[in-house]
């Protein structure tokens, strides 16, 4: 009986040691894979609502600016073809502003939480430190 207790109260050993860090791992590793399946379902219903939404914006502005510019050539049909030109300067100018705006929106990456809960993770590896 005196052994059992003797065991009882040292510490595992290697092999303990090694489970408990194997443990540890595997709970940081279910941690960011659950993390990242929590963004994915976030991206993938916030990418679902900028297409539909765009989608709607696009026609609508389509069908409004087609509106507006044939009751101007009608009104002004001495001039139509400065219509139709201002107009067309008009689409381009805005096509290149919808560029521009875009390609900010597409510069930040996705899963950034993700990212920089794993660089965090790798840092206290490294230090031991947060």
């Amino acid at each position: 009986m005196l052994e059992t207790t003797e065991k009882e109260s040292h510490s595992p050993g290697i092999i303990g040691s090694v489970r408990r860090l194997a443990e540890t791992g595997l709970a940081i590793v279910q941690n960011r894979l659950e993390l990242i399946a929590v963004e994915f379902r976030e991206e993938k219903g916030r990418v679902v609502g900028l297409l539909v939404w765009g989608g709607a914006l696009v026609f609508m502005a389509f069908l409004a600016l087609t509106s507006i510019m044939l009751t101007l050539a009608v009104l002004y049909r001495e001039q139509a073809l400065y219509v139709f030109g201002g107009f067309a300067a008009f689409f381009v100018i805005g096509s290149i502003v919808s560029l521009v705006l875009l390609r900010s929106k597409l510069k930040s990456p996705p899963f950034g939480e993700t990212i920089s809960q794993l660089k965090k993770d790798r840092q206290w590896l490294k230090t031991g430190k947060q």
